[in-house]
């Protein structure tokens, strides 16, 4: 027997007209979306195990892809030692948002390109 809420969901499911679509073939993919379609999928079947960061001519431009997985296990680190501390959500994010947004924390310089002069 199938329990209370399941039902409920499934009534107000179809009280207001929700479905759920089986997940489209590749083939039936749109156009204009098929290569982000397929990066998408690439990244779902990513495993951690053999991920490794793609070393290459912008590797200088992105340091912080070469320590991508170091990152996370350290993050993972962090995350359970909190976990184990029965700690709430809000000691959470005191004690990882400032090492996840960590990346995003470097100063950006912005130049305005419409205002230098090419030589002629």
């Amino acid at each position: 027997m199938e329990n209370q809420p399941d039902n409920d969901l499934r009534r107000l499911a179809k009280r207001y007209g929700i479905i759920f679509k089986p997940p489209l073939s590749a083939e039936e993919w749109p156009a204009a979306h098929r290569c982000t379609f397929e990066d998408i999928r690439k990244i779902g079947s990513q495993s951690f195990d053999t991920f490794c960061a793609s070393i290459g001519i912008r590797s200088s431009e992105e340091p912080w892809r070469e320590q991508t997985k170091l990152r996370a296990e350290w993050l993972t680190e962090c995350a359970s030692r909190l976990f184990t501390q029965e700690r709430n959500e809000a000691s959470w994010r005191f004690g990882l948002e400032n090492d996840v947004f960590h990346r995003f924390s470097f100063e950006v310089a912005w130049y305005n390109m419409r205002n230098v002069r090419y030589p002629t």
